[in-house]
C-alpha cells in the first residue's frame, strides 16, 4: 500500500534516461571487479539513489524500486537494459563463477552524466568502493533491510525515505506505539 508522504517516484525527471546512463557509469567502473554482475548492479544503483536522496533530497535516478528475492531492484531495469541491448549502448556476458553463471553488463559507450547533481557521481563511486570484490550474495545480504523486508511482505514498492531507516531490530513500546498512530491515522493495514 502506498502513503501520501512517501516517495516512490519523481514525475520531474526521466527515471529511464538516468537509469541508463548510471548503467552504463557504473557497468564501466566495475569492469575490472571480478564479482561484479546483475545482482551486485542493482545493489549498486539502489544503494546510491536512497543515498543521493538523503544527502541532497534528490535522487540520483528517480526510478521506483521494487523487492525481489536477491534484493530491491530498479521496477523498469528489464525495460531500459532491453532498449540498451537493442541500441548496441551494452552487451552482456555470461560469465561462471564458482559452480553458478553471473550476467556482466558491459557499456559500449561512455556515459553521459551532465543530468546529474554535483556530488551524486561521488556517492556512485562510493558505493562501488565498498561493495568491490564483494559476492552478489553478499552484497545483496546488505540491502536486505528493514524497507526490503518489510515491501517484501506487503508487495509494495521501496520508498525513497527507507534512507531513513534504521535498521537495528530491536522495537521500543514507543516505536510501536508510533507506529500504530501512524496506522491508524492514514489507514494502514496488514
Amino acid at each position: 500500500m502506498r502513503t501520501q508522504d512517501s516517495t516512490y517516484s519523481f514525475p520531474g525527471i526521466d527515471s529511464d534516461a538516468r537509469l541508463r546512463e548510471m548503467i552504463l557509469y557504473i557497468s564501466a567502473e566495475c569492469a575490472s571487479d571480478p564479482t561484479y554482475g546483475a545482482t551486485k548492479l542493482n545493489k549498486i544503483l539502489h544503494k546510491a539513489d536512497l543515498r543521493c536522496f538523503a544527502q541532497f533530497r534528490m535522487p540520483l535516478t528517480g526510478a521506483e524500486y521494487q523487492a525481489l528475492a536477491a534484493g530491491p531492484a530498479p521496477k523498469r531495469f528489464l525495460p531500459v537494459r532491453k532498449r540498451m541491448l537493442d541500441a548496441k549502448e551494452i552487451e552482456e556476458k555470461i560469465v561462471p563463477i564458482g559452480g553458478r553463471t553471473q550476467v556482466r553488463t558491459v557499456a559500449r559507450r561512455r556515459a553521459d552524466l551532465s543530468q546529474f547533481p554535483p556530488g551524486a557521481v561521488q556517492i556512485v563511486d562510493d558505493v562501488i568502493r565498498e561493495l568491490w570484490g564483494k559476492s552478489a550474495i553478499d552484497a545483496s545480504k546488505e540491502s536486505h533491510g528493514r524497507a526490503w523486508r518489510i515491501a517484501r511482505k506487503s508487495g509494495v514498492s521501496i520508498p525513497y525515505e527507507a534512507a531513513f531507516l534504521g535498521e537495528d531490530e530491536v522495537v521500543s513500546s514507543d516505536d510501536r506505539e508510533r507506529a500504530r498512530q501512524l496506522a491508524r491515522q492514514y489507514g494502514w493495514t496488514r
